[in-house]
């Protein structure tokens, strides 16, 4: 089925740029230093710039001074065709599907990312055999991680970002939906065919943050994953109300 205020704050600690991004356990901590959820100083610069930017008057990211709050970003300017995959209801194989549909596209002979932004519940590191990888810096904010030399199919998701692969994020609704806004702005994708979305279930702020991030962008539609049970199919029935709600195709 192909388907369519957060204010930032100012960071406990500032900013340092390191060339392997990794959370600290301080950083997955509910409150964090701060008491309201800011980064920690451990994280790449890019994700503590994000809450650096003065609220009196809307910047929510100076790093290098190239744009502002409401002005379209560059790094998803090479992509051609953004897909989203969907589920209502958890445990369908919605990861499966995002893994299976990059490779099928790449198996055609496209250039495929995947940006996984279910922050709980990070399935895709895993699926394609890449734990331990980690997320480096660049010029132009994160270099996603690439499987082959070629660089058909790269990855973002925050199982890299983790310092163990059985660490809990435990974040409330306005600290993901910073970081989610941070992966559509500064992953450096490059040149890419397709990018695939993997969402967590539901309809969550991650859904509404990733959507209003993308949506300057034009995204081609949303593949709703279910399976033929009773209860999953009228979460999907729910799922696609969403879709028409939000403007998804």
């Amino acid at each position: 089925v192909w388907g369519w205020g957060w204010k930032p704050q100012a960071a406990s600690v500032a900013p340092r740029t390191c060339l392997h991004a990794r959370f600290s356990q301080e950083a997955l901590d509910l409150g964090g230093a701060s008491g309201r959820g800011g980064f920690s100083a451990s994280c790449l610069e890019p994700l503590t710039c994000i809450l650096q930017g003065p609220a009196s008057n809307g910047a929510a990211c100076w790093r290098q001074g190239r744009w502002r709050w409401g002005e379209k970003p560059g790094n998803l300017a090479g992509i051609r065709h953004i897909i989203l995959v969907l589920s209502g209801k958890g445990g369908v194989g919605k990861s499966t599907i995002s893994t299976e549909l990059a490779l099928a596209l790449r198996h055609a002979g496209k250039k495929v990312g995947i940006l996984d932004v279910d922050l709980c519940g990070p399935s895709i590191p895993r699926m394609f055999g890449a734990q331990g990888r980690a997320v480096h810096q660049c010029d132009r904010g994160w270099a996603p991680v690439f499987l082959d030399r070629e660089q058909s199919i790269s990855l973002m998701s925050v199982g890299f970002l983790l310092e163990k692969p059985d660490e809990a994020v435990v974040w409330r609704g306005p600290k993901k939906n910073a970081l989610i806004k941070q992966f559509v702005s500064d992953v450096a994708w490059g040149e890419l065919d397709y990018l695939v979305v993997d969402t967590p279930p539901g309809t969550s702020d991650e859904h509404m943050a990733a959507i209003e991030a993308l949506r300057a962008y034009q995204p081609l539609g949303a593949l709703v994953v279910t399976t033929p049970q009773a209860v999953s199919v009228g979460d999907v029935r729910r799922e696609l109300t969403f879709c028409r709600k939000t403007g998804l195709r």
